[in-house]
């Protein structure tokens, strides 16, 4: 692992453990001590339940782009997998998981794995945007930054496609692995396009996506209930919009801190508590971490000989070069 990668890794625990601190020091954690077992146990079944759908997104892309069928187990587990390994690799550790999970035990190349994860992504933040401008034109919330950032959602693919196209131009011939990483870029671009113009496939996953959101709403409601934040369903969009965006935004492991950090920011804009913004962040962590550690870790165990997890430095290798 490079000195970047763990100046990462300590970049992130620091900041988590401060934030932590912080909330302890000032007594924000009688918030955490009000909610009761059973208002979490339905926030970790609203999202098993979230992890379960991103799961047959994966079995049906696999199956349409490769003619190969995850197992049972693979369908419903490897989407927890993936979120296990966003902590352990400090950049895009699920996306770079999930390609080798599929090359290690059903052979499929790295590029078509990886284009599975870009593709979801689009779709993923195509319907966020629509989303986005649909709750704009409701009545008083008519913000131009929500509006803004709805529309770059929604071309986002063809922007990447521009500049990919801008990429190929570049004579790379005399530099080997830069030219190695530009085919590779353009093939991962090229399968993740065949995918999008797939208008089955579009309109599958355009589905999913929708219950997908639908059920991450109904978690970040229940929270706002459960925390008594008090916020209008058009905050509680917001919040979810922007940790979808910040999902793409991988600077450090699990996005640790940062993404307590951006949800205050959010709550502090919209008047409220920042300090109760980072433990309504804390708290969505917290029902992912209380389903990856068990089934994260005993999915990778099940797959420990196809996988050898003796190579898994191969996934911090591939990182390390991209």
């Amino acid at each position: 692992m490079k000195r970047k990668d763990v100046f990462k890794l300590f970049l992130a625990f620091a900041l988590i453990g401060l934030i932590i601190f912080l909330l302890y020091k000032k007594g924000y954690f009688s918030v955490m001590e009000n909610i009761s077992l059973f208002d979490f146990s339905i926030l970790i079944s609203l999202t098993l339940l979230s992890y379960f759908v991103a799961g047959f997104q994966i079995f049906y892309l696999v199956k349409k782009q490769n003619k190969i069928s995850l197992s049972f187990a693979d369908t419903l587990l490897l989407p927890i997998a993936m979120s296990l390994f966003s902590y352990v690799i400090p950049t895009n550790g699920g996306l770079i998981y999930s390609a080798f999970f599929l090359k290690q035990k059903y052979h499929i190349h790295p590029t078509k794995g990886f284009s599975i994860g870009i593709f979801s992504v689009y779709i993923s933040l195509i319907i966020t945007g629509i989303f986005g401008i649909v709750f704009y034109f409701f009545p008083g919330n008519h913000n131009a930054w929500v509006l803004m950032a709805s529309i770059i959602l929604i071309f986002l693919s063809l922007i990447i496609n521009l500049v990919n196209r801008i990429i190929q131009r570049l004579n790379l011939k005399r530099f080997v692995v830069l030219r190695k990483l530009q085919s590779y870029v353009d093939r991962i671009v090229i399968h993740s396009n065949n995918l999008i113009m797939d208008k089955e496939t579009m309109i599958v996953n355009i589905v999913i996506n929708i219950v997908y959101l639908i059920l991450a709403f109904v978690a970040y409601e229940w929270l706002n209930i459960v925390v008594k934040t008090d916020l209008p369903l058009f905050s509680v969009f917001i919040i979810l919009l922007i940790t979808r965006i910040s999902s793409l935004l991988r600077f450090l492991p699990g996005n640790l801190g940062l993404e307590e950090l951006y949800t205050a920011g959010i709550f502090s804009l919209l008047g409220k508590d920042p300090a109760i913004g980072v433990i309504f962040s804390l708290l969505l962590r917290f029902s992912t971490i209380c389903l990856f550690v068990p089934l994260g870790i005993l999915h990778t165990i099940y797959n420990s000989e196809p996988l050898k997890l003796r190579n898994l430095k191969n996934i911090l290798s591939n990182n390390e070069n991209k």
